[in-house]
């Protein structure tokens, strides 16, 4: 599922948004935020239960979801992986920001593998909310089939198998026994800095210890705009081993 490219020429007028948090000042905050930036239509949830409800129910689709992440009876990640992994009448590939803070980056890992499309400090800037929101709408990033995400772990501190979380970074043989990649040269780079296109040389690992990406895996633009994203939040994810060509010896 390729998420729609009509917001191409970027009118906010255009958006319908939700946000999702159980403090009413930090709800109403947001909400004029996303009012600023060119919004017509924003409702509100207390919580990620409240949530569901008003997105199965609507008559229109919502087009991005802006959710805190703790909240009493459904946080922000099971909100996350009930999207993705498919819900009556919303979009699995709809645009989801989580809101955070310092203190919480032992999250991030679990929202990174149930793609969520970008991370917004506590309280967010509007020019930042905009800058995350081009990003997000202006990507074709596939997410994965609905099975992918059910052993993903909605909370922190719980590990799943990388390969579970992305199947294709999976390395059998014909018995079905994980061989080892070949270990090839890297050079450490910061995220601002990585191209598109290079290969990890080294698991990024959040320094909750999750992994999040494998040895071996290719940068693309959307992964790199995450990889900043959690940067801001976790100093583990500020440099990155990647490999280095061939050709370059």
């Amino acid at each position: 599922m390729i998420r729609s490219t009509r917001f191409g020429g970027f009118d906010f007028r255009d958006i319908r948004a939700m946000v999702v948090d159980d403090e009413m000042f930090s709800r109403n905050l947001i909400r004029q935020a996303l009012v600023n930036i060119g919004c017509s239509h924003v409702e509100t949830a207390t919580d990620g239960m409240d949530a569901i409800s008003t997105l199965t129910n609507a008559t229109q689709s919502f087009d991005c979801i802006i959710s805190d992440y703790r909240m009493p009876k459904m946080h922000g990640l099971e909100l996350l992986k009930k999207i993705r992994g498919g819900l009556p009448g919303v979009a699995r590939d709809t645009v989801f920001g989580i809101l955070t803070s310092h203190s919480e980056n032992e999250i991030v890992g679990v929202a990174f593998n149930l793609d969520v499309d970008f991370f917004v400090l506590k309280p967010p800037k509007v020019n930042t909310l905009r800058n995350r929101l081009n990003q997000a709408f202006t990507s074709n990033r596939l997410v994965k089939p609905p099975l992918n995400y059910d052993p993903i772990p909605c909370e922190p501190g719980t590990q799943v198998a990388i390969e579970d979380v992305h199947p294709f970074l999976k390395n059998l043989d014909a018995d079905g026994n994980r061989q080892e990649r070949p270990k090839k040269p890297v050079v450490v780079q910061t995220v601002d800095s990585v191209p598109v296109g290079a290969v990890v040389g080294r698991d990024v690992i959040t320094s909750s210890g999750t992994q999040i990406l494998g040895t071996g895996h290719k940068l693309t633009p959307e992964l790199i705009d995450r990889l900043k994203d959690l940067a801001e939040l976790d100093d583990n994810v500020r440099r990155i081993s990647i490999e280095i060509p061939d050709s370059a010896g």
